[in-house]
């Protein structure tokens, strides 16, 4: 070869080709064998690949920058690379590339291709992700703080103990995603769906989860206090032991939801569904459940308080409505009011159980009207015991009818001739029978003593049933 050969020769490419990766075919649109870097190798170096793809850390970020080319990196190699505040245009195809414990702080991946990339460790604060696909990567340790995520691809992606606090994940692919110990304290994942995701352990402490689909994933000890989780569908979702203290579930779906030993202290479940949810041992004090569908809910051992809102649960009765009045509906109810009565009752807090006491009871009457008629034993018993003793807890009802019976018998008796002392001769009468001495010389005043000597000893009998039965609770 001469000298003028040798002078006009082109310059080495890199050796680089996709097909080193493990990546599947189906990633390149013709076959990867055919498919290589053209840019010069870098010189200086006793490498034959370009500055992109030579094995070497701490590389020159301005000469990485300068050398983008058509910006197909696929496989690109930038390890412990420092592109803090660097621009990137816009589009690159970083596939499989590597960026472990690089420093990227600020920059801009907008709409870039960083499926199955290695950011483990990166610097990633304050960098902006938007529409980013970030499928199958790996981000393990990153330090996300204050990312912009929107609408970004995280499929499948490690998130390991990363910290993606403040981060805007808003309308984010994260279906699959291992959040496992990450720190989300302050994130907006609003609109997004985390389906089968695995969040243990995960910090979300004051994050934005509006209407999130979080079905079905794993959220044992899970600190989501003060959250926000408005209309956030959590489904069958396992929140063992998690923190939700102060969270907010305005509308949220918890059916079928575990919320075994889980702290729901002061959070906001107003609206929300939590039928056949498992809150055995939760805390639910102050916690605020107006409006709330309990139905089928267990509530063993759960801890309550003054300050725990229920009202009389009327989504329950609404339900049971909306069925025709079925008798399952109403069973349903009254099955719920007893959980909660229990489980009032087991905290002490009497007066709230004997309120949810007398709504069961009434959620069976109307059962009984539904199975057997208006005019069934059972239903006008029922009726009896509401208007009589309050379902049994109600004193003043039986207290009503005395005073009432006592006083109508006495401005009769003191019409009566043959009564001295009206006060003393009802009080007489009704408390035992009449007494011996002058007897009532007018026929209703006789009538009048033979039904206070019967219904007074009848009230008194029903007033001790009553007080008796309220000490079951």
């Amino acid at each position: 070869m001469t000298d003028e050969d040798a002078g006009t020769s082109e310059p080495a490419t890199c050796t680089f080709t996709p097909d080193e990766l493990n990546a599947p075919q189906g990633l390149f649109d013709t076959d990867p064998t055919h498919v290589r870097c053209s840019r010069p190798v870098w010189e200086g170096t006793d490498s034959d690949r370009c500055v992109w793809h030579a094995e070497h850390d701490n590389k020159p970020a301005m000469e990485l920058l300068a050398t983008i080319g058509d910006g197909e990196l696929i496989g690109a190699r930038a390890q412990k690379t420092d592109f803090t505040e660097h621009s990137f245009p816009w589009g690159l195809d970083l596939q499989d590339a590597d960026f472990t414990n690089a420093s990227l702080k600020g920059a801009d991946f907008t709409d870039m291709d960083l499926r199955r990339a290695d950011l483990t460790n990166a610097d990633l604060r304050d960098v902006t992700l938007t529409k980013v696909h970030l499928w199958g990567a790996t981000l393990a340790d990153a330090d996300l703080r204050r990312a912009d995520l929107t609408d970004a691809t995280l499929r499948n992606a490690d998130l390991v103990r990363a910290n993606l606090g403040d981060a805007d994940l808003t309308d984010s692919e994260l279906r699959d995603v291992i959040l496992t110990g990450a720190n989300l304290r302050g994130a907006i994942l609003n609109n997004v769906d985390l389906s089968d995701a695995d969040l243990t352990g995960a910090i979300l402490r004051d994050a934005d989860l509006i209407n999130t689909s979080l079905r079905e994933v794993d959220l044992t000890d899970t600190d989501l206090r003060e959250a926000d989780l408005t209309g956030a569908i959590l489904r069958d979702a396992d929140l063992t032991d998690a923190d939700l203290r102060g969270a907010i579930l305005t509308d949220a779906d918890l059916r079928g939801a575990i919320l075994t030993d889980a702290d729901l202290r002061g959070a906001i479940l107003t609206d929300a569904d939590l039928r056949e949810a498992d809150l055995t041992d939760a805390d639910l004090r102050g916690a605020i459940l107006i409006n709330a569908n309990l139905n089928e809910a267990k509530l063993p051992g759960v801890t309550l308080s003054r300050g725990t809102q229920c009202d009389d649960l009327p989504g329950l009765r609404e339900t049971a409505t909306a069925a025709d009045d079925s008798a399952t509906g109403w069973d349903n109810v009254a099955r719920s009011y007893h959980a909660l009565k229990m489980a009032f009752a087991a905290n002490g807090l009497v007066g709230r159980a004997r309120d949810y006491h007398v709504l069961e009871q009434d959620a069976r009457e109307r059962e009984a009207e539904a199975t057997e008629g208006r005019l069934s034993q059972a239903y006008l018993s029922s009726k009896a015991s509401r208007y009589l003793t309050g379902y049994g807890v109600r004193p003043i009802r039986v207290g009503l009818l005395m005073v009432l019976l006592f006083g109508i018998a006495t401005v009769v008796y003191l019409l009566d001739p043959g009564i001295e002392n009206s006060l003393s001769y009802s009080v007489v009468t009704f408390t035992t029978s009449p007494p011996g001495g002058k007897l009532p010389v007018h026929p209703i005043a006789q009538g009048i003593a033979l039904v206070e000597t019967f219904v007074g000893t009848l009230l008194i009998v029903l007033l001790g049933y009553v007080l008796g039965n309220r000490e079951r609770f």
